[in-house]
């Protein structure tokens, strides 16, 4: 910090500088004549100091502001971990149950569950390396790196599909739930719908949360890096 410091201190003296020469008046013949260059008032110097103030300001601002730093593989892995491991507790026990009461139905249903599994890690591990390949950090950059930038949209709209479909299948998964709970404690019919709980809750709860715009409450429920 002490060498950037340092740093930042002699751009600041080298742009007032550079503002001091350009400051300075043309020397007149007389001047020449005389050997002794005619300076500006001190007013002027004043105008030059205050205009040279932001810049300085801005690399000094530069300095002292982190660059923010984002998730550890760790955490990574267990958050993708929750998200997969929440919703397939309940989705998957029931997609097995739907397709062959069988305890053998457990084979192909592992199975094409490890082919998925396989294929999923395999496409992050390219994404990451050509992401590291190219020098980029998120899904728009390393397309437009790739292919023409006018077709950058491509990943962000993917992106956006990506987590709406993600929302809706949750806002399913919890509105079957609350239907079947619902139904356990003997509530009225209505109650018994998933519909109505799907709407809402996500109406009610979701959609708030979906809104906010510090997410730091919700920590409670993150794994966050010493």
């Amino acid at each position: 910090q002490i060498a950037m410091s340092s740093g930042v201190l002699g751009l600041a003296l080298l742009s007032s500088g550079a503002a001091l020469s350009l400051a300075l008046p043309s020397l007149s013949s007389h001047s020449l004549a005389s050997g002794v260059p005619a300076l500006r008032p001190r007013s002027s110097l004043a105008a030059v100091e205050r205009a040279a103030a932001p810049r300085l300001q801005q690399l000094t601002a530069a300095v002292a502001t982190p660059e923010p730093q984002g998730a550890s593989v760790t955490s990574s892995i267990i958050s993708a971990a929750k998200n997969i491991v929440g919703s397939g507790v309940l989705t998957l026990a029931a997609g097995v149950a739907a397709f062959s009461g069988s305890p053998a139905a457990l084979v192909p249903a592992l199975a094409l569950l490890l082919f998925l599994g396989g294929v999923s890690g395999y496409t992050f591990s390219s994404i990451a390396r050509v992401g590291s390949a190219v020098g980029a950090s998120t899904y728009k950059d390393t397309w437009a790196k790739l292919f023409p930038k006018s077709t950058a949209i491509i990943p962000a709209a993917t992106v956006t599909f990506m987590t709406f479909c993600a929302g809706l299948s949750y806002s399913i998964i919890i509105g079957d739930s609350f239907a079947s709970i619902s139904a356990l404690a003997g509530l009225p019919a209505f109650l018994r719908m998933p519909n109505v709980w799907i709407v809402l809750l996500t109406a009610l709860v979701l959609f708030p949360i979906c809104l906010l715009r510090d997410l730091s409450s919700l920590a409670i429920g993150s794994v966050r890096d010493q």
